[in-house]
């Protein structure tokens, strides 16, 4: 299983391995976490690029994790044309700050922000709305 690119949000985050897998095949990148509360005994092997807000200090698998990966005490997040949950231009260590280019991720013509500036070099940690033309 591959989480990349999501808003996980006031949440509980259960992870089991299926039986015999011991989370060898999970992945997850250029993720934020709000407020998300991780439980079992699941590492994860690819754990990397992710963003933490108000989960103090677990992260998710620690033992696995790479890159960078911010702690934010709170995010203000901005309503949009398509949903509320757009970041605001002054989360400067979540915006273009991914593991990918935006091409790679398939978010070259996704926005990030309310006002819709294109994810056009460096993914993002968060989840994207597909960018809106002017009207």
């Amino acid at each position: 299983m591959t989480a990349a690119n999501n808003l996980f949000y006031d949440c509980d985050m259960w992870l089991a391995p299926v039986s015999g897998s011991s989370g060898s095949g999970w992945s997850f990148i250029d993720n934020i976490f709000d407020n998300v509360g991780f439980h079992g005994n699941g590492p994860v092997a690819v754990n990397k690029y992710n963003g933490y807000v108000g989960v103090s200090p677990p992260h998710l698998s620690p033992a696995t994790e790479t890159g960078t990966n911010p702690n934010l005490t709170s995010l203000g997040y901005q309503a949009g044309a398509l949903g509320r949950f757009y970041l605001p231009s002054t989360a400067s260590t979540l915006l273009g700050h991914g593991s990918r280019s935006a091409g790679l991720a398939g978010l070259y013509h996704f926005t990030s922000r309310v006002d819709n500036t294109k994810q056009a070099t460096q993914a993002s940690l968060t989840s994207s709305f597909m960018e809106r033309k002017a009207e």
